[in-house]
């Protein structure tokens, strides 16, 4: 009988052999219990490893002994002057008078250390730590001519210092030990560091470990505790990555690629700093980048009115609406837009003189509400005391609110309802979108690098105008036997569609716009006219029901600001950006009920095939069905076959109008429903704004605007036009069906521009599939990405398969395939093909700064968000128990700090009932 519990305890080799161990027991409480080991391995304690000891270790190198002579020392902030003229010169971190500090690591003997020093920083200061490492890993040096520096924390792995240059801000010089338990004592001081911080903080240098799995290509495949490091670093010190440019890995030895070279900046950077930047340099002759930190500088941006929700609590906020209402006899539109452009100058001035620096005012509205308290304790019985008490409360909870509002508006939080009113939440967000809305630098089309807020907003308009604007392109017209492939309006439709809109829908449509949508040219979101609604509703209603009576759109109305996002994580080409436009409410109140009356009829007349916007039809029944296609093919005896994943490149940006309107037409949708939906279309001027500003107006020529309520539904009707050429094609007796629907006679699925088509892999078949995304090019202005379009071929011999790839001119690609954001697979899901679930979820924790967030907040956020794309995930597949417990841990370590052992307990024992 054995006496004695027995466990097997996977220890790391390099760490000593643990004496104890802890757990719970069935009552909650923590248990330590102390270890007996039977037998312990010799261990090394210079490499490490097992079966020998220090003093026999070949790894260890023998230590020559010299005689040398004894050199003064010199102190490490020598002759560092004591004050600096502050004056305005390029910020930019100066790179080294010669070029072999960035060629190569400075791994010199401390006797080397004089002639390096005046070799490489002639007349400049310097700080190393060689008396904390025999190496000198770290050397900073500067100019005391341009900056000041002083000295406040040194170890083996970290340089702390103050820098001064107009400006104040501390530095931290990193440089991480390779392995994982030396690192460490980095992280507890950068914690300790952290804790003390009260100004910007740059953390930047090589920290010798990823902070996301795809930061690594080559050598072992990334494990989650390869990435946890830096991730609770992040956490704990409340800082987070500079946007950056040029390239991404930052070290290589020509087998493997990883970027360990970080730069980091803690949330009160952008109190001091509007914009910064750094660059990853060529590396020449070194395995590192060099990473070039930059402050350029630039005017602020010119002051742009944009209504604030706040200001609609103040209590002269619907005075000032009332006495500027116009009473002149104009048409609706141009009488709400002077109302509107009225309003402007004293909105600011209200503004200015209540809710300027909301920060400070709170900071000194608690301040004297504690006073007063403190003296009305003093004196319980004194009435005027607990009136000027009331008075301060009252203040102190209107600016609080004001503070929140504002801050509300600007982060642009949507995934968060209730439960948290923390500012320091949403001053975190509002930072965070600030730090990513910014582009520096931009190659243009010919490739050539272009840097400056100028210059990149110049490029940014050039090609957008190019896009966007007039066309002078020569399209084919509509193939009424095509559209005879799919059905058309019946007269009940084309009169329901027409009937007139009422006071009630104009109100429901703008009411349905949330108050943090970004505003259009004029600065106003719906938040003001729902806040006015009693004092302009009837201008709002009179003004829409104008543009269904004259269908004309005035350029105040159809005005539309334009703006870009990243579509790739390191964009470095125009293209790479997403243009978003943010169109005027009125404008949006339009096109939403135009949007309602089609949506009515969409079901009717768009092919089956089609999943997105169609009331009705689900995301997930195009997955299932792709994924059912894909079952077999993995299979070696099978017949012919293979399908096609089409990217369509500048989707809604190249529709053209022309064949909107000849669509519409050719549906029979009613003249007068075509003239409301041209009239919105081609109307539209874009203001493009880059970095805060506007850098180019120009008339646009071609397009859908993607931020325009009824563009999606523009763009379904415009990819239903494929499905019918496809349908046309497939009428032809040499065009053979992909085996699984051939009795269905299924070409494809659909989801806005997301295509993916199947047939048997035959030459004929494949022809003509290409022949009509020829003919859809022609008429419509969309066309197939090769660079993004793919085509999986199977049970063909190598001849076949060869020419099956030649005639679409697609790359070959194998399963998983990613569609839809998951990946499709010729057999049960694997661990790997899970990482795409894992690392999304990851992301979206990332954003969510923990400490930023209640408990409450935290829970709401797991329980939607995160649980939503696993649900999402486990409609379709049985997921791997491992992958399920990976995700269980990361929601675990959100919402407890990795202490969960309340997660699944019931709401009756103080649990929070959540399940997964």
């Amino acid at each position: 009988m054995i006496q004695y519990a027995r466990l097997l305890i996977e220890v790391p080799i390099e760490g000593p052999f643990p004496d104890y161990v802890d757990f719970f027991n069935e009552k909650g409480q923590l248990i330590r219990q102390q270890v007996q080991f039977e037998w312990k391995p010799t261990k090394c304690t210079h490499c490490h490893m097992l079966g020998h000891t220090n003093d026999i270790c070949k790894k260890k190198k023998e230590i020559r002994k010299e005689w040398r002579p004894i050199v003064q020392g010199v102190s490490a902030t020598q002759n560092i002057p004591s004050t600096l003229t502050q004056r305005e010169t390029p910020v930019r971190q100066n790179p080294l008078p010669s070029s072999s500090a960035q060629d190569q690591e400075i791994h010199k003997e401390e006797k080397n250390i004089q002639k390096v020093a005046s070799n490489l920083f002639a007349s400049w200061r310097w700080i190393h730590n060689f008396h904390l490492n025999s190496k000198g890993r770290i050397w900073l040096a500067w100019r005391p001519s341009t900056y000041q520096i002083k000295l406040i924390r040194m170890s083996e792995q970290l340089i702390h210092c103050e820098l001064s240059i107009n400006k104040h801000f501390y530095l931290s010089i990193i440089y991480g030990l390779n392995h994982e338990q030396q690192r460490e004592s980095l992280w507890n001081d950068l914690m300790d560091i952290s804790s003390s911080i009260d100004r910007a903080w740059c953390l930047m240098g090589d920290f010798n470990t990823l902070r996301f799995k795809e930061d690594r290509i080559g050598g072992n495949e990334v494990q989650d505790s390869d990435i946890g490091e830096l991730a609770t670093l992040l956490d704990a010190c409340e800082i987070h990555d500079l946007k950056s440019s040029g390239a991404y890995y930052s070290w290589t030895n020509k087998t493997i690629w990883s970027r360990i070279d970080h730069v980091f900046l803690n949330d009160i950077w952008y109190d001091s700093f509007d914009y910064t930047h750094s660059s990853y340099l060529p590396n020449s002759l070194s395995d590192h980048t060099p990473i070039l930190l930059q402050f350029p500088s630039s005017p602020r941006p010119p002051s742009v009115f944009q209504y604030c929700d706040m200001w609609s609590k103040h209590k002269e906020f619907n005075n000032i609406i009332l006495s500027h209402k116009d009473v002149a006899t104009r048409s609706p539109m141009l009488s709400l837009c002077g109302l509107l452009k009225r309003l402007r100058h004293p909105l600011r001035s209200l503004h200015r003189d209540n809710f300027v620096d909301l920060r400070n005012q709170q900071v000194r509205a608690r301040n004297t509400l504690e006073s007063l308290q403190e003296l009305h304790h003093q004196h319980p019985n004194n009435n005027s005391m607990a009136h000027q008490e009331k008075e301060a409360r009252e203040r102190y909870i209107s600016i609080l609110s004001s503070s929140i509002d504002l801050i509300k508006q600007q982060g642009k939080i949507e995934w968060i309802k209730y439960g948290d009113d923390s500012t320091r939440l949403f001053y975190a967000k509002a930072k965070q979108r600030k730090l990513s809305s910014y582009i520096y630098t931009l190659k243009d089309q010919e490739g050539k690098m272009v840097e400056g807020f100028e210059e990149v907003g110049q490029a940014m308009s050039k090609f957008y105008k190019d896009m966007l604007g007039e066309q002078l392109t020569v399209r084919s017209h509509i193939d009424m036997d095509v559209i005879a492939q799919g059905k058309i309006l019946s007269s009940e439709q084309q009169v329901s569609i027409c009937r007139p809109f009422t006071n009630k829908d104009i109100k429901e449509a703008l009411w349905s716009i949330p108050n943090h949508k970004s505003p259009g040219p004029d600065g106003y979101s719906s938040g003001f006219f729902k806040s006015t609604w009693d004092q302009t509703g009837h201008l709002v209603c009179d003004a829409v029901q104008d543009f269904f009576q004259y269908t004309s759109l005035p350029k105040e109305i159809s005005a539309t600001k334009l703006v870009v996002i990243p579509k790739v994580q390191h964009p470095q080409y125009a293209h790479e950006f997403r243009p978003i436009s943010y169109c005027i409410v009125i404008y949006k109140c339009i096109t939403k009920l135009l949007g309602q009356r089609i949506k009515e009829v969409l079901s009717e007349i768009i092919h089956p095939s089609q999943g997105a916007f169609v009331e009705g039809r689900e995301l997930l029944y195009n997955v299932l069905i792709c994924q059912d296609l894909a079952r077999g093919y993995q299979r070696k005896q099978i017949s012919p076959r293979c399908m096609l994943k089409i990217g369509i490149q500048k989707a809604f940006d190249s529709v053209h109008w022309d064949f909107i309107t000849d669509m519409l037409k050719a549906l029979c949708f009613p003249q007068i429903f075509i003239t409301w939906i041209k009239s919105c279309v081609t109307s539209v001027s874009f203001d493009i704004h880059i970095n805060g500003r506007t850098t180019g107006t120009f008339k646009g020529g071609c397009g859908l605007k993607q931020g325009d309520p009824v563009s999606p539904l523009l763009f379904v009707k415009a990819i239903d036009y494929l499905s019918r050429l496809l349908h046309k094609h497939s009428l032809a007796k040499d065009f053979k069906f992909h085996l699984q629907y051939r009795t269905m006679r299924l070409t494809n699925l659909m989801f806005a521009d997301d295509l993916i088509l199947f047939c048997k892999a035959d030459p004929p078949t494949l022809h003509h599939i290409m022949s009509a995304l020829r003919a859809f090019h022609e008429t419509v202005g969309l066309k197939a990405n090769l660079s993004k379009s793919q085509v999986v071929v199977r049970g063909c011999k190598p001849r076949l398969q060869e020419q099956c790839l030649r005639i679409t001119g697609f790359a070959e690609s194998s399963f998983p395939m990613n569609y839809l954001g998951v990946p499709i697979t010729a057999s049960r899901l694997t661990k790997l093909e899970c990482n795409t679930l894992l690392e999304k979820i990851r992301a979206r924790v990332r954003t969510w700064t923990t400490k930023h967030l209640s408990f409450a907040g935290r829970a709401m956020l797991i329980n939607s968000a995160i649980f939503g794309m696993i649900n999402y995930w486990a409609s379709i597949f049985i997921i791997p128990h491992s992958v399920i417990e990976s995700l269980t841990k990361i929601c675990k370590n959100f919402l407890w700090g990795g202490q969960s052992r309340f997660l699944n307990y019931p709401q009756s024992c103080l649990g929070i009932g959540m399940s997964r």
